[in-house]
C-alpha cells in the first residue's frame, strides 16, 4: 500500500494529522512536525521552524518550537475538547514565546493534566505579552538540565512549577487562579525574582518547596491593591502552616 508522509504545506479543509476519511486519528504528518489550523486551513510546520500565527488557531497535538520564536500575532491558540497531547506549546532550547493567548477552552481534564507551556529540555525560555488560561499548568518546566525562564508583561492562570535547575524571573506578570480548572498556585524550587507583579486574592505560593539557601525576591509587588511586604505576606501568599512560617519568610526578600 502507498503511504504519504507530510513535511510541510497548507491544506484547505484537510487535516493531515487526522484524516477522518481513512479512519479517525489517521496521521500522515512526519514525526515531530506540528499542525496548526486557522479557519479551513491546516498548516504543517517543521519542529525547528519559528511559528507566526496570522489568525486564531487550534493546536492538534503539541506545537514544538526548537531554538526559534513562537509569535502569536495577538491571536489565540486553543485545543479540541479532548486534546491528544498533554501540552499545547512545547518549546525546546532557546525559544521566545510572545503575543499570544493560550486557552484550554473546551478542555476536559478526565483526570489528565494539560499544560499551556511545557519546556522539557534545557534552554533559555522567554515569554512576553502572553496569557495562559483554561489549563492545569500555565507553565511547567520539566527538566533536570539547566534552564532559564523569564516571563514579562503576561498573565498566568493555573499551576506553575519548575525544578531547582531552573533560574526564574517574572516582571509585570499577573498571577491568578484559573476560573475553569480552579488551580492557582506556584511551586518554586529555586531562587526567583518577582518585579512589579500582581497576585490575585486567593493565589498561593508554596514556600515549603524552596530549596535550602534559595531566596524569593519581591520588588514592588501587590496582592490585589495591597503592596506585598514582609509584615503582611503571611496573610496572603502562603500554603504553609503559619506556626512554621518564620523560617519560610526568612527566605523571602521584599523591596
Amino acid at each position: 500500500d502507498a503511504q504519504m508522509v507530510v513535511y510541510g504545506g497548507s491544506f484547505e479543509k484537510f487535516n493531515p494529522a487526522n484524516n477522518a476519511s481513512e479512519g479517525a486519528g489517521t496521521n500522515f504528518v512526519a514525526d515531530g512536525y506540528n499542525v496548526v489550523s486557522s479557519g479551513d486551513w491546516y498548516s504543517v510546520y517543521a519542529p525547528a521552524e519559528s511559528v507566526a500565527l496570522a489568525a486564531d488557531a487550534v493546536a492538534y497535538g503539541k506545537i514544538t518550537v526548537n531554538n526559534g520564536v513562537f509569535d502569536g500575532g495577538n491571536n489565540t491558540v486553543t485545543v479540541p475538547e479532548n486534546p491528544t497531547s498533554d501540552a499545547i506549546l512545547s518549546p525546546v532550547g532557546d525559544v521566545t514565546i510572545q503575543n499570544v493567548t493560550i486557552d484550554g477552552l473546551g478542555y476536559k481534564s478526565n483526570g489528565k493534566a494539560l499544560r499551556g507551556i511545557y519546556p522539557c529540555a534545557g534552554g533559555n525560555y522567554v515569554i512576553k505579552n502572553t496569557t495562559v488560561k483554561g489549563v492545569t499548568y500555565a507553565i511547567n518546566v520539566n527538566t533536570t538540565a539547566p534552564a532559564t525562564l523569564a516571563v514579562e508583561d503576561s498573565a498566568l492562570y493555573g499551576w506553575i512549577s519548575y525544578g531547582d535547575s531552573t533560574t526564574a524571573s517574572f516582571e509585570g506578570v499577573t498571577f491568578g487562579k484559573d476560573a475553569k480548572t480552579n488551580y492557582g498556585h506556584l511551586k518554586p524550587y529555586t531562587s526567583t525574582t518577582f518585579t512589579g507583579c500582581t497576585f490575585e486574592n486567593g493565589y498561593e505560593i508554596d514556600f515549603e518547596e524552596i530549596g535550602e539557601g534559595e531566596v524569593l525576591t519581591f520588588v514592588n509587588c501587590k496582592v490585589g491593591d495591597v503592596v506585598l511586604t514582609a509584615e503582611n505576606v503571611a496573610d496572603y501568599l502562603t500554603s504553609v502552616d503559619p506556626a512554621n512560617s518564620a523560617d519560610v519568610w526568612a527566605q523571602a526578600n521584599f523591596n
